[in-house]
């Protein structure tokens, strides 16, 4: 379902995803943390509940309800809350909740900067970073907080952007050298003389 949704994203002609990066998982353990403790001790107290009669029983299925959605909440979350790369963009996909979520798009060719930090010993050991990207305007900027080996998604993002802007020179040179072979042979079809007063030259 996931992939599906991937594959559904607007992409340009000639535009393929070249990566796609989540936050940190030991984020989603330590969220998932809490819906397991949830549902561990819910099973833990089982008799327990189970021998207050019927009120018990119902309490073990609430919990135990509470524990399984929590859990499938967060990880949705979590799994769908994602940096789509591109060989032309950047795709920022922040999934606010079960049905809030926020899609923008950074072209590479209008990034001035990418940097990272890593910052505290939990991010050290754990290596995770948050990636800032600053735009041409000077006035807007994004940020993706907890991510993995940060500086290998900047060197990345970095080598895609140089590789679209070398691409565009090339293909600009190559159409103004097409331009100007076909001049060059109307030019000899027509003679000089003729050609000069078509281009408005005396």
């Amino acid at each position: 379902m996931f992939k599906n949704k991937i594959r559904e994203l607007p992409l340009s002609e000639g535009e393929k995803i070249v990566g796609v990066i989540h936050q940190g998982k030991i984020l989603l353990y330590l969220k998932l943390s809490i819906p397991s403790a949830i549902i561990i001790l819910t099973f833990f107290f089982l008799f327990f509940l189970f021998s207050l009669g019927d009120k018990g029983i119902l309490l073990f299925f609430a919990l135990l309800a509470f524990g399984l959605i929590l859990f499938a909440r967060i990880y949705y979350i979590w799994n769908n809350r994602i940096l789509v790369i591109t060989n032309q963009k950047l795709i920022d996909i922040d999934q606010k909740g079960v049905r809030q979520r926020v899609v923008s798009n950074i072209l590479l060719d209008k990034i001035a900067d990418v940097y990272y930090q890593t910052k505290g010993f939990w991010q050290i050991i754990n290596r995770l970073g948050t990636i800032y990207i600053s735009l041409n305007d000077d006035k807007s900027g994004f940020e993706f907080k907890n991510l993995t080996s940060p500086q290998k998604i900047q060197q990345q993002i970095l080598r895609l952007k140089a590789d679209l802007v070398n691409d565009k020179t090339t293909k600009s040179d190559q159409t103004v050298k097409e331009l100007t072979d076909r001049l060059n042979k109307l030019k000899a079809y027509l003679g000089e003389e003729k050609f000069n007063v078509i281009v408005g030259q005396d």
